[in-house]
């Protein structure tokens, strides 16, 4: 097993070394900056209020620049729209941030960190946290021209990566857009963490150099791990779809989501996966939903992005989602039984509670009684229990100080009344909730993922995982995996929103069964499981 580990980090290291590295630093000047159409521009977001005259007042330019700047602004602005502000000079100035290098920032502005040490007349390359560096343009541009005629390139140089199905990643140097219409081209915005897995001083050693393999960063292998179990999808159905894979590590702020959208290959890709932090999925949804290309958020549970957004689908169902079926399950379960909605009155608890109840409501005769915590504490609580019938109880919330208090507290009471208690899906990732105590209180969670190891054909991704990667696959392998599955499946005749999201499809880990949340919007994954903890472990349940 040591052997197989070094070996996949040396196909890890491989796979992120060839991986594209756009925006992974967040501009530390008072105005985002970045580049649109090859000129240089600030990035401006539209808040409440503006309009186009005052956003042209706060940067000195006329209204008709901003127009001619970005196309379709004559229709109007709208709320955190994205618009760019050309730069009319010749050079901004550039504030350096905490663990800046002028590596890091020569790529934020696609310039070498030569030219920074020329411009600003610098004796070394160490840099100091508030440091102000000029940043000349012109010598960009001509940067650029030299670079595009120049058929050796630098190591260091910025690359696009594209992945075919049936091998590891290889650098490609396109800047024209070449659609095929006989193709499916995946874009990939995942976490790989490429500055925090090999430094400058590796990117630049001489190929004669041996270069030691380091130890891949942690937060990198889910996002890995979802490109491996995609890739083996490909692999095993290159026959019945040609997949072009275009993989952008994507950093985890705002700036940097949005200066990776302006990576030209995005252009031909037919639809975009991620990022994993779904704070950040409205972005990419909005590009999509400009573009319209189709879009897909992996993990994240938020609706809003399908809200007026028809190319937009998520693969987990939402946490309001699972509390209906969940209402649904406590109606044709425990029909005998008292129901309780705990909460602990914040906001979007409620929000759960009414989602439940208005199921649950309209299947039983008999309505769920609703306890905010926090105002009736346990004695208020044992106070409404029922001693004869079996006390169901849903408690909707994700707060984890608060989920823990009250299971230790109603764990107390368990000798002296029956009860079943329903959680939501993010509870099972709650490590101090003690096993013996949620396995006695017959805790129930929903989730739409769920793994059957005595499967054949789980068995048999699982065994073709290790040959490949030499790894166990987890959750992240399986998603990309059946994702993946699904976009190639659902394909076959075209590839459109309706043909992917309409017709039911069951992975190895996830089944999909989207609904369209309203006419004008997108598809969720409707599909939840129902698990209960037995012999300390959650085993699905049947409906």
């Amino acid at each position: 097993m040591l052997f197989k580990s070094i070996v996949r980090n040396i196909f890890l290291f491989t796979f992120l070394f060839v991986i594209n590295t756009h925006g992974q630093d967040k501009v530390d000047s008072n105005i985002p900056f970045s580049y649109h159409n090859e000129n240089p521009a600030y990035i401006h977001v539209v808040e409440k209020g503006q309009t186009l005259y005052s956003i042209s007042k706060k940067y000195n330019i006329t209204v008709n620049e901003i127009e001619i700047f970005n196309d379709g602004l004559k229709q109007g602005l709208q709320l955190d729209n994205t618009i760019y502000i050309p730069i009319k000079t010749p050079s901004i100035n550039h504030t350096v941030e905490k663990a800046q290098t002028l590596f890091s920032i020569a790529k934020i502005y696609q310039t070498s960190k030569s030219k920074i040490i020329t411009d600003n007349k610098l004796n070394d390359e160490n840099l100091k946290f508030g440091q102000v560096l000029k940043i000349n343009f012109e010598k960009i541009n001509q940067i650029k021209s030299v670079e595009h005629n120049n058929t050796t390139t630098e190591k260091n140089e910025e690359k696009l990566t594209t992945v075919s199905p049936t091998s590891t990643p290889n650098i490609e140097g396109k800047t024209t857009i070449e659609i095929d219409p006989n193709k499916i081209v995946v874009a990939l915005l995942i976490p790989l963490y490429l500055d925090k897995n090999f430094t400058e001083e590796e990117i630049s050693k001489d190929e004669t150099e041996e270069i030691k393999t380091p130890p891949v960063f942690n937060k990198s292998y889910s996002a890995l791990e979802f490109y491996e179990g995609l890739k083996l999808a490909c692999d095993s159905f290159l026959s019945q779809k040609k997949v072009e894979i275009i993989t952008l590590d994507c950093p985890s702020d705002t700036i940097g989501v949005q200066n990776i959208l302006l990576n030209v290959e995005l252009k031909k890709a037919n639809i975009i996966i991620g990022p994993f932090n779904s704070n950040y999925a409205p972005f990419v949804a909005e590009y999509c939903k400009k573009n319209k290309k189709i879009y897909c958020t992996p993990f994240g549970q938020q609706g809003k992005i399908l809200l007026n957004n028809e190319f937009a689908f998520k693969a987990a169902s939402s946490n309001t989602t699972q509390l209906e079926q969940i209402a649904k399950y406590v109606g044709e379960n425990f029909k005998n039984s008292q129901c309780f909605v705990v909460h602990n009155g914040l906001k979007k608890e409620k929000n759960l509670v009414d989602a439940f109840k208005l199921k649950y409501n309209s299947i039983s005769t008999d309505s769920a009684k609703t306890i905010v915590f926090k105002d009736l504490k346990i004695a208020g609580t044992k106070n409404k229990l029922s001693t004869t019938k079996e006390n169901v109880i849903i408690v909707c919330s994700n707060d984890q100080a608060f989920v823990t208090d009250f299971i230790n507290k109603i764990y107390t009471l368990k000798d002296d009344y029956k009860i079943t208690v329903f959680g939501t899906e993010q509870w099972s990732d709650y490590e101090n909730l003690e096993l013996n105590i949620i396995q006695e209180l017959n805790l129930h969670i929903p989730s739409n993922y769920f793994i059957n190891y005595n499967d054949s054909s789980t068995k048999k991704f699982i065994q073709k995982f290790r040959n490949e990667f030499y790894a166990e696959p987890t959750r992240a392998g399986f998603l990309g995996f059946d994702l993946m599955h699904l976009i190639i499946e659902n394909s076959q005749n075209e590839l459109s929103i309706k043909n992917l999201c309409e017709n039911k499809f069951d992975g190895l880990h996830i089944d999909f069964d989207f609904i369209k949340t309203s006419h004008e919007s997108g598809y969720e994954n409707n599909y939840t499981k129902i698990f209960k903890y037995e012999d300390f472990i959650l085993k699905a349940v049947d409906k």
